[in-house]
């Protein structure tokens, strides 16, 4: 059954971009051919004052005020929607942001706010390490490894056997430990049974006292230690996936052991050790805030002050060897399938691809601002920016060169509640919050959300694409030969289903869900953005911006994937201040506005009263002037990038269900990483946007 993934992408391209303002010409006081991007002076030709707004929810939709967090992590997070005077509100911040990533996509902009992300992916079983070892540290970049058991397939029995070591399944792995160096811990092992699995190992002590009574026991036993993955924080993950067995490696060489000795030690090639550390800081890094420690690693291993996992002597781990004669290691992990990181064939492990890699791979000008871009795009002249680093070795590399930011010249106020819509098409004032809210009949009113557990990148399949639109694999992205698809957009969902967004599973995995209470669909806000010095490309992008097309809907706040935050904007009045009049001995004691658009539908006494001013100016713009200072930006888009964006804007185009890719016969709840399992062999990849509609994909 085909599906529509709840995001798409706004295609970014190289260069075409409308209005770029030279770094060095802004360095400059901004007095180049674009002199009005700066705060001390009004230039020419340009155009201050306000733009009047409505907005109008479709569906129901929750901007987050206060949050209430459970002090144990174990209950949902409460979310109240933000308000003002004891009705819901829009902060100005979420207004803004919502236009900026309009005039971002349209103008292709750089990416004012983009993270800087290292990717991983999973290996597939035909990747797995089959060889154990104990990491011996000799020196502070010096890393040994002494072999102690392998793993190797047996035709015969169409199974994997060991060679110095054995599987256990041991009832009660708590009571175990792993082998720590500093705190060696030996077990004794019972040749005499039929299922040696089956049987758990003795403790030295009681080895001792059982040969000390019966000396002819000693030949009955193998010494070895223990290495126990289980963890109580991990009982569901190890029942989901049948996971029942623990290792007992056999090491009878001296009573005290020999293991940190010089001979038989391997060398770990320090590509190996970094590789692991990078790859175990990204699992830290993306762990949930109240989830446990990842990576996992064996019971026992100990983590640095900072919680940061560091390779110690004694660590048992799963290697692999590069050369033929096995004796340098390349690969080290804790599990035999783990992770590898995004990067070029030819690339070293600490140079892996990121977020900004990729982009830049397209056009530098695209990251956002800092010390290597030669250009400022429209929507960062018009909604300010902040240098940052492109990488960390420019922090400090020009202590003495003044970092570059600018204020944005857009100001939108909150959005104000005016009215809600009744089912008959009428308004009515609300006299209470609890009027305005869409609430759950059960549990205090409140709904609980579907958790927001989505795919994330790098995700191949999703979010990125080769010139030729060929399916890419995990281990075959690399910002060389693979593109971003773009800038993500949430699509409009118009299901029929009831309440999409509320969890089915109220019990479940309550810790990663929140509570909230979100506004009615057809609630009536009202908001105003005051501009100052802008350009006609950019009073253009602006207008735009409310209103790219005529089927075109906005989306905004918390659950945006899961059909909430469908809003609808319109331009309700145009009102321009001639500052150089303003300036002059007549126009002190002249009307504010000068130039004043109202829209011929819209505008009418119903607007709050809070605009009393704009109310007694008299229009003297007609409808058709506004569209053509809008033409002036809309003509200038780009056809792949307009195409993208109104298909993504119009509900209309929504033609199958929206929900993340699941298998099929799969709660959309569950995770999703079963479908991209199941698509590597069916290598679905999400279509670039074309004017034939939204891509689907579909169950595997």
């Amino acid at each position: 059954m085909p599906f529509h993934n709840p995001y798409h992408f706004v295609p970014v391209r190289k260069e075409d971009r409308i209005d770029d303002l030279k770094v060095s010409e802004f360095k400059n006081g901004g007095r180049g051919e674009l002199g009005n991007v700066t705060h001390d002076r009004y230039s020419e030709n340009c155009f201050s004052g306000r733009l009047v707004c409505r907005l109008e929810s479709e569906t129901p939709f929750v901007v987050g005020g206060q949050q209430h967090s459970d002090p144990e992590g174990r209950e949902p997070t409460i979310v109240d929607q933000f308000e003002i005077g004891d009705f819901p509100a829009i902060p100005a911040t979420t207004i803004r942001g919502m236009l900026s990533s309009i005039v971002e996509a349209a103008s292709n902009s750089a990416l004012r706010v983009l993270q800087d992300q290292t990717y991983s992916f999973r290996k597939t079983p035909q990747e797995a390490m089959h060889h154990i070892g104990m990491i011996i540290k000799k020196g502070s970049d010096d890393y040994r490894l002494r072999p102690l058991c392998k793993f190797r397939f047996d035709p015969r029995i169409r199974g994997m056997v060991s060679g110095g070591c054995i599987r256990l399944q041991l009832a009660n792995p708590g009571r175990f430990s792993t082998f720590k160096f500093d705190d060696q811990k030996f077990y004794y092992l019972s040749k005499d049974v039929d299922d040696p699995t089956t049987v758990e190992p003795i403790s030295e002590a009681e080895y001792r006292s059982r040969v000390s009574k019966q000396p002819r026991e000693r030949d009955n036993y193998e010494r070895g230690f223990l290495r126990v993955m289980w963890n109580p924080e991990r009982q569901a993950e190890f029942a989901e996936l049948g996971r029942k067995y623990e290792l007992f490696i056999f090491w009878d060489q001296g009573e005290d052991g020999d293991l940190d000795a010089e001979r038989g030690l391997l060398k770990v090639a320090n590509e190996a050790i970094n590789r692991f550390h990078v790859l175990a800081d990204l699992r830290s890094d993306h762990r949930e805030s109240d989830g446990p420690l990842l990576p996992f690693q064996p019971s026992g291993t100990e983590r640095g002050s900072d919680e940061t996992l560091r390779l110690r002597t004694g660590d048992l781990v799963y290697y692999r060897t590069a050369d033929r004669d096995g004796n340098l290691v390349n690969e080290v992990s804790f599990s035999s399938i783990w992770r590898d990181l995004v990067r070029g064939p030819n690339d070293p492990v600490d140079k892996p691809d990121t977020t900004f890699d990729f982009f830049k791979a397209v056009d530098p000008e695209l990251i956002p601002f800092n010390s290597d871009r030669k250009l400022i795009t429209i929507a960062e002249q018009m909604f300010g920016f902040v240098q940052s680093s492109a990488t960390e070795d420019q922090v400090h590399a020009n202590d003495d060169e003044p970092q570059l930011s600018l204020a944005g010249r857009i100001l939108p106020s909150a959005g104000m509640l005016h009215s809600l819509r009744r089912t008959d098409g009428t308004l009515q004032q609300p006299k209470s919050m609890e009027e305005c809210l869409d609430l759950n009949p059960a549990d205090d009113g409140f709904t609980l959300l579907r958790a927001l557990s989505a795919p994330k990148p790098p995700s191949p399949a999703l979010y990125f694409k080769k010139p030729d639109d060929t399916f890419i694999a995990k281990k075959n992205l690399n910002s060389t030969s693979c593109r971003p698809h773009g800038r993500k957009f949430y699509i409009h969902d118009r299901s029929n289903e009831v309440r999409p967004w509320a969890t089915r599973h109220s019990q479940e995995r309550r810790n990663l869900k929140m509570k909230v209470k979100p506004v009615k669909g057809g609630a009536v806000f009202y908001f105003h953005i005051d501009f100052s010095n802008l350009s006609t490309a950019e009073l253009a992008a602006l207008i735009f911006a409310v209103r790219p097309y005529l089927e075109y809907w906005h989306k905004l706040g918390l659950g945006k994937p899961l059909g909430l935050g469908t809003v609808r904007l319109d331009p309700v009045g145009l009102f321009l201040v001639d500052r150089a009049n303003r300036y002059s001995a007549d126009g002190v004691l002249s009307s504010r506005y000068g130039t004043v658009w109202k829209s011929s539908v819209l505008w009418d006494d119903k607007i709050p009263d809070i605009y009393e001013l704009e109310k007694k100016a008299e229009p003297n713009m007609p409808d058709d002037d506004l569209e053509n200072i809008r033409s002036c930006f809309s003509s200038s888009v780009s056809s792949e990038i307009s195409s993208a964006l109104s298909v993504l804007g119009n509900p209309n185009n929504v033609t199958q269900p929206v929900r993340y890719p699941v298998i099929r016969g799969q709660d959309p709840e569950e995770e999703t990483f079963k479908w991209f399992v199941a698509n590597e062999t069916a290598r679905q990849s999400l279509n670039r946007i074309s004017n034939l509609g939204l891509p689907t994909l579909n169950e595997l």
